[in-house]
């Protein structure tokens, strides 16, 4: 007669399978991990590069300058895509409020350059500036370079009449509005720290 001895091999078995799954499993979160904290440094470090290019890219060409190109642009569309004669009336109009806005615009614009050149700082956005000015048109606007330059250029549009011109303005202040000041406002606010901060509360970006 035969009977059945127990043995461990079973066990045995099991045990070591159940080592091995967990031990596969702490593979697994090890790897998990690994591939995590990789992937959270190099997204640290592309946002950081793309951050800084961002930057030098944005601020390689002067506002000034994106005013004249869109300036520019509208002219051409305006040969390529004429609008209807406006009356003798309208064009009155938008010739004395066009002169208006301009002598405002460059009258402002003006002004903010000469306080730089006075207060011996820059207007470079990719330079520190040597001191936070807020006097002269500084008081009412914290851009009145950018304020000037707008109001001169719609003035310049509405004299001519160039329509097209003044429709790409708009996409200029938005690049400028959203784009452009948010990083000179981060570079000041790092410059120039609580004291920026307690400016920016006082006075509006604009008017």
């Amino acid at each position: 007669m035969f009977r059945w001895l127990p043995s461990n091999t079973g066990r045995v078995c099991l045990k070591s399978k159940s080592q091995q799954k967990l031990k596969a499993k702490r593979v697994r979160i090890n790897i998990a991990s690994s591939v995590s904290t990789r992937r959270y440094k190099w997204r640290a470090l592309g946002s950081a590069i793309n951050e800084n290019n961002g930057k030098n890219h944005l601020l390689r060409i002067p506002v000034p300058w994106v005013y004249v190109i869109a300036y520019l642009a509208g002219i051409a569309i305006q040969f390529v895509f004429p609008l209807p004669k406006s009356s003798f009336l309208f064009l009155i109009i938008t010739l004395v409020f066009g002169s208006l806005l301009l002598l405002i615009g460059a009258a402002i614009a003006v002004w903010a350059q000469w306080i730089f050149r006075k207060e011996n700082t820059t207007t470079d956005p990719t330079q520190t500036s040597a001191k936070l000015v807020t006097w002269g048109p500084y008081k009412f606007s914290r851009n009145p370079m950018y304020l000037g330059l707008f109001l001169a250029f719609m003035g310049v549009d509405m004299i001519l009449t160039f329509v097209w011109s003044l429709v790409l303005l708009i996409f200029v202040l938005y690049y400028v509005n959203w784009i452009v000041i948010p990083v000179e406002e981060k570079q000041l606010q790092k410059t120039f720290g609580e004291t920026y901060v307690q400016y920016c509360m006082k006075v509006r970006r604009w008017l």
